[in-house]
């Protein structure tokens, strides 16, 4: 593998996609992919988005739901949206995710 210094970044446009709005995800599921060659160490990440809608239990209004209420009770995600990526790629964009909630902090902290 070449090493990193060799590596050139090139300049790139995102482009508006009509089609593909943003979508709300609350949920995330993380997953290690298929172990592979001689280590069986996984070479991939796996991530899935989902959404699921406020919890609607038929109760007595302005009664909280019971344990009783809740024991049958399964959340429907709705998937939005399934990635893959390697692990440099994910450490990569996870520097990237913390570099923007340290930024938002920062902002947050300066408008108290």
């Amino acid at each position: 593998m070449p090493d990193e210094e060799s590596f050139t970044n090139l300049p790139a446009k995102w482009m508006l996609d009509k089609e593909h709005q943003p979508v709300l995800a609350n949920l995330l599921l993380p997953q290690f992919g298929i172990p592979v060659g001689e280590t069986g160490v996984p070479d991939m990440a796996y991530l899935h988005f989902g959404h699921m809608n406020p919890i609607m239990i038929d109760v007595p209004f302005g009664h909280a739901p019971t344990p009783e209420d809740m024991a049958s009770f399964v959340g429907a995600v709705v998937p939005v949206a399934q990635v893959a990526m390697t692990f440099d790629k994910l450490r990569e964009f996870s520097q990237q995710i913390q570099q923007v909630l340290a930024d938002y902090d920062s902002n947050l902290d300066a408008s108290v």
